[in-house]
């Protein structure tokens, strides 16, 4: 008899196991995030690095997004079905940050993900909008997860309040973090001195500039006179040095 050893974290998944994932996945594909499903994104959080699985928080948003974008090909504009497209793809396959690939697929099935994206986008080929776009890596993603599912649903115990007990997802602690960054910062300083103009014929132009970016400026224009008499060369006449080029908005 052969001894399936798992994980901590997994279990054995059953067909209710399944039957009930795929219907909570569908649920929040349609804008509803149930409270039991955000308990085990929350699971996932604790398993994602003990089990050498940094990413199986994102598999679980990838099969949402995707599940999300099937449903809104049955009734958005092309153009707003494209865009979610694009989106998934920049957010999980072609990611800016590092690294590049988000979820947990080979890339045997990104590069076909990436030959029937470009299709779609463009329309080309005989089924360029195909429904099935991300079936093979929604597949895959739903096996990752599924044992997870199984060892969660073992341990699982629905708050006694439905308005109590919600967990903090990792997305929420990160707007949580950058709210107390941004209520702790030191404003900049309410009241400034602003330099005298100086005198015109001694020291050249003034002015002032202002933007968002760089606030309020003081910016000058070094007017050099040169008479015949302190250049060397004839052919010196009255010059202008100029330190800055700004419009004079001073009278």
């Amino acid at each position: 008899m052969k001894v399936i050893t798992l994980q901590p974290g997994r279990g054995e998944p059953t067909a209710a196991d399944r039957e009930e994932l795929l219907s909570l996945f569908d649920v929040v594909a349609k804008g509803t995030i149930p409270i039991k499903l955000l308990y085990f994104m929350h699971y996932l959080l604790q398993y994602k690095e003990s089990d050498s699985c940094p990413f199986l928080y994102n598999d679980c948003w990838f099969y949402i997004e995707t599940q999300k974008f099937k449903h809104l090909q049955e009734s958005a504009a092309d153009s707003l079905v494209k865009q979610k497209l694009q989106v998934i793809m920049q957010c999980f396959i072609e990611s800016q940050a590092e690294p590049q690939l988000q979820i947990d697929i080979p890339l045997d099935q990104v590069s076909k993900m990436q030959y029937k994206v470009y299709n779609y986008v463009h329309n080309k080929g005989k089924d360029a909008h195909s429904p099935d776009l991300f079936d093979e890596s929604q597949k895959t993603v739903f096996t990752e997860l599924l044992p997870y599912w199984a060892g969660f649903n073992k341990q699982y115990e629905p708050p006694k309040s439905a308005g109590k007990g919600k967990p903090v997802t990792h997305i929420h602690k990160l707007l949580q973090r950058r709210l107390e960054k941004f209520k702790s910062a030191k404003l900049p300083p309410l009241d400034m001195t602003v330099p005298d103009k100086g005198d015109r014929e001694s020291f050249g132009i003034s002015a002032f500039s202002f933007s968002i970016s760089e606030g309020l400026q003081w910016k000058f224009e070094d007017i050099d006179l040169l008479s015949e008499s302190d250049s060397d060369d004839d052919s010196v006449g009255t010059g202008k040095k100029v330190t800055w080029m700004l419009p004079d908005l001073v009278e």
